[in-house]
């Protein structure tokens, strides 16, 4: 993925109707829902993507809690950033700020944040142990650490369907291989869908209270085509990953048809179900870090 490329914003907004709903789980988890506005809110939007964490903050909070609130949207890509400065503008979000932040060594001050939330991007930064120490560093005493790790996502299914009805092409993969794909930190008998080696991880950062929560989301797109619209190309993406030169030159020009031909298969022209799950996890900083 090019991070630099000023039009990533739009490539990912379409995404937002399937990772809203876990950053208001997540939200929810927290308990930021329920601050009423007795003590500040300083939250760290980490690798912030088009903003949707933030956008949930704002649309979640009380009124009251809203005017003690701070919020940083940080993400490693200029455009993205540009992209919710833009956002924040537009929606009035008083106290919002975006900048351009590397979430292995972010350029914030320690023992600053209430809050940080990282949705959905710990597995695509290349060293999570660093994501980690550095949410460590930046939250203050107490302060609560939240992120998500999808478990299963709503194209999987279909793109093995797809793919079986190509001759000779290569399987598609279990769900955790394309999430452990993008984990560059990672030996043998390591993988960041395993709740396990995660929390062990958290702990070992420094952080405890950790808690795990699996959640469950059925987005329905409108239409076969519109299905195509927003997840083929996709799709394709995600199968580069782990199939070899060979194997997409062998089956790739045929995958858009029988993508196709799976939907229709099952859904005719009407709407087809996805169904999404995730882990939601948070973990605080010790009350007193240093005893």
């Amino acid at each position: 993925m090019d991070w630099q490329n000023p039009d990533i914003a739009k490539q990912y907004k379409a995404g937002e109707v399937v990772t809203s709903p876990f950053a208001l789980h997540l939200i929810q988890q927290c308990g930021l829902d329920r601050a009423d506005g007795s003590s500040e809110l300083v939250v760290l939007d980490n690798a912030c993507g088009t903003g949707v964490v933030t956008l949930n903050l704002y649309e979640a909070l009380s009124p009251a809690a809203k005017t003690r609130l701070q919020v940083v949207c940080g993400d490693f890509s200029p455009g993205m950033v540009k992209s919710v400065q833009e956002r924040i503008d537009q929606s009035g979000w008083a106290g919002a700020s975006a900048k351009v932040v590397d979430a292995q060594r972010m350029d914030l001050p320690s023992d600053h944040f209430t809050h940080v939330i990282t949705n959905f991007a710990l597995f695509l930064v290349p060293d999570p142990r660093a994501c980690l120490a550095e949410c460590f560093r930046v939250l203050r005493p107490s302060g609560t650490n939240a992120l998500t790790i999808w478990k299963r996502a709503g194209w999987h299914p279909v793109a093995v369907g797809a793919a079986a009805r190509i001759p000779g092409a290569p399987p598609v993969p279990p769900f955790a291989e394309f999430v452990n794909v993008f984990m560059k930190d990672r030996g043998e008998n390591e993988s960041w869908t395993d709740m396990k080696f995660v929390e062990e991880q958290m702990r070992k950062t420094g952080f405890e209270d950790v808690k795990l929560v699996l959640h469950q989301n059925l987005i329905k797109v409108p239409s076969v085509a519109e299905y195509m619209k927003s997840y083929a190309g996709m799709t394709m993406t995600m199968l580069r990953n782990v199939w070899s030169d060979e194997e997409m030159a062998r089956a790739s020009p045929h995958f858009e048809a029988a993508l196709l031909e799976e939907l229709t298969s099952k859904y005719g022209d009407g709407e087809v179900p996805t169904e999404w799950e995730a882990w939601c996890i948070t973990a605080r900083v010790p009350a007193d870090p240093v005893a």
